[in-house]
């Protein structure tokens, strides 16, 4: 599910990356992808409350986990996020800096039988469900940042995650089955 309007503008979005590279460059031993947790008040208080209150209504529930994530590229060893699905019952992203800012790192979306890369403008907004497999193409150039609003499961219920994973078996048959009689080399 994708949506072309901008939840956060250049101000907040700014905000938010200054933020979580002062974390960077502050802790300990330097990661090529930074992940934040913030309160809410601590978003509020970095993007203000109507930006909070317009990103938790168009998400549809109050989240339970709200993180930044910082990734950088590192062209010895370019890496993608592969084919999975989430934890979290269901997850908004909002990319915070634009894709021309940097190579690769697009979500890619397994759906209908086809994959999609849905467009994602900075301050734009993507919600996905746990049943969503998808995956994140490697990146080669550039820093990516990103905000997530996530909806966890209750403590210890990992019943959720029962039919995507039956789904992921079934996908990954049809996968297998496909390449073995594949004609091209």
């Amino acid at each position: 599910k994708r949506h072309k309007a901008k939840f956060l503008d250049g101000t907040a979005r700014s905000a938010l990356m200054r933020h979580v590279d002062e974390h960077h460059l502050t802790t300990g031993p330097k990661s090529m992808d930074v992940r934040l947790s913030l309160s809410e008040a601590e978003l509020e208080q970095l993007v203000g409350a109507s930006a909070t209150r317009r990103l938790f209504d168009h998400f549809g529930v109050r989240p339970t986990d709200i993180r930044l994530r910082r990734v950088e590229a590192n062209s010895d060893d370019p890496v993608c996020v592969p084919f999975h699905t989430d934890y979290s019952k269901r997850t908004m992203q909002v990319p915070l800096n634009d894709p021309h800012e940097y190579d690769g790192g697009s979500l890619v979306w397994a759906v209908d039988g086809a994959l999609e890369t849905p467009p994602r403008p900075a301050g734009s907004a993507t919600i996905h469900t746990k049943d969503v497999v998808h995956a994140v193409t490697r990146m080669s150039h550039g820093t990516r940042y990103g905000l997530f609003l996530c909806e966890l499961p209750e403590k210890h219920d990992l019943l959720h995650l029962i039919d995507p994973a039956v789904e992921q078996l079934s996908f990954f048959r049809r996968a297998v089955a496909f390449l073995d009689n594949a004609t091209d080399t």
